[in-house]
């Protein structure tokens, strides 16, 4: 069974090694900073007492033509508990919290996270970059 927690600093090791193991070699100096700038809405998902998942999350006014709302600045679930509906546990959670957009950023180099996304509702907003380096915003708007 798992559970959900607000991210705390006494989760930092462990996010940190979901996150290295997980992300590609081009996002990991992105996610090494911004664990220490993350909102207190950020979360873990834990197994029994086992952190096996996180959403670093930011709150984000309007900007580049973007609504004010929650970004998913990074969301990782440990590989060995990747496939078994935990990410979208998560995202569930994540999008019954109080806020009316929610979005975020993927490569197009991650089709996997694309599903997932799609599986959850989320909707392609923008492109960004190129095929080779570039990707998408996906956004979550809820029904008024």
């Amino acid at each position: 069974m798992y559970s959900i927690h607000p991210y705390s600093e006494k989760y930092r090791r462990a996010v940190k090694a979901i996150g290295s193991s997980t992300f590609h070699a081009d996002v990991k100096s992105q996610f090494a900073t911004s664990q220490h700038t993350m909102a207190k809405t950020s979360l873990v998902l834990k197994v029994d007492s086992e952190v096996i998942g996180f959403a670093l999350l930011t709150f984000r006014a309007a900007q580049r033509g973007l609504p004010k709302g929650m970004e998913i600045a990074f969301l990782g679930i440990r590989e060995d508990y990747q496939g078994k509906g935990l990410g979208s546990a998560l995202l569930k959670h994540i999008l019954s919290l109080n806020f009316q957009h929610i979005w975020l950023n993927v490569a197009y180099s991650n089709p996997d996270a694309q599903r997932l996304y799609e599986r959850n509702g989320f909707r392609l907003w923008r492109r960004i970059g190129n095929r080779t380096e570039g990707g998408i915003t996906m956004g979550y708007t809820k029904k008024a």
